[in-house]
């Protein structure tokens, strides 16, 4: 009876299969879904509702209407800097990494300290295999937001691969103070000591997960491998 549980029951099951509903099941969705455009539609001056319709359309298979739709978004704010990302997202995702590349760097001419946009900017350029400048962006978001853990995991990794492990190790245990919990930044630690030759560092950064997490068998298995290799 809510509107607002119906807006979100609407957003979150846009994309279920007919044939997993019953009838009224799915009278029920379609009107969520119409009330969620209209009210969409009612702050239509506001460019984060573009966003959220084409967000919905995509989600719904329409590439064609959610791209109009984030391009109006950045029509209305050419400052809004999820509008860029989200268009570049959705042209990676039609294969058209160039024209991705390019929406991204014109919003960063809006948005020179936009973080995000820094960090997809370097995924779409070590995919079309520009490492030096895919890297130099990566850092760039890294910089920008040192707190973002997922930044610095994806810019250590890209460092890793590029053959500069060192860096790479640097980059995390600064993530390490922000985020000193979080399990991907110390087994990337493990990982790439372990790769190094420090198997004594390896086993560091596993015992500070066999803290975190106990109960992980998966943790306590590469423990006990690296207890098999040499000091």
């Amino acid at each position: 009876k809510l509107l607002a549980v119906r807006l979100e029951a609407g957003r979150v099951l846009a994309e279920t299969s007919p044939d997993a509903m019953t009838v009224e099941e799915g009278v029920k969705l379609r009107t969520a879904l119409d009330d969620y455009v209209a009210a969409q539609r009612y702050n239509g001056d506001r460019p984060e509702s573009w966003l959220n319709l084409g967000n919905l359309n995509l989600r719904m298979g329409d590439v064609e209407q959610a791209e109009k739709d984030y391009r109006q978004a950045l029509e209305l704010a050419p400052d809004f800097g999820a509008g860029y990302l989200n268009l570049a997202d959705l042209f990676r995702y039609m294969g058209r990494e160039t024209e991705s590349a390019e929406l991204l760097r014109a919003g960063l001419e809006k948005q020179p300290e936009d973080a995000a946009l820094h960090h997809a900017l370097g995924l779409s350029l070590v995919r079309r295999e520009d490492m030096a400048s895919g890297l130099a962006e990566l850092r760039r978001s890294v910089d920008l937001a040192p707190e973002n853990a997922r930044y610095a995991y994806v810019y250590a990794v890209g460092l890793n691969s590029n053959g500069q492990a060192g860096d790479a190790i640097a980059v995390l245990e600064k993530a390490h103070g922000f985020h000193p919990n979080d399990m991907q930044i110390m087994q990337s630690l493990a990982i790439f000591e372990r790769d190094r030759g420090n198997v004594d560092r390896a086993r560091y950064w596993v015992d500070r997960m066999i803290e975190v997490n106990p109960a992980d068998q998966n943790i306590q298995q590469f423990r006990n491998s690296l207890d098999s290799e040499s000091p």
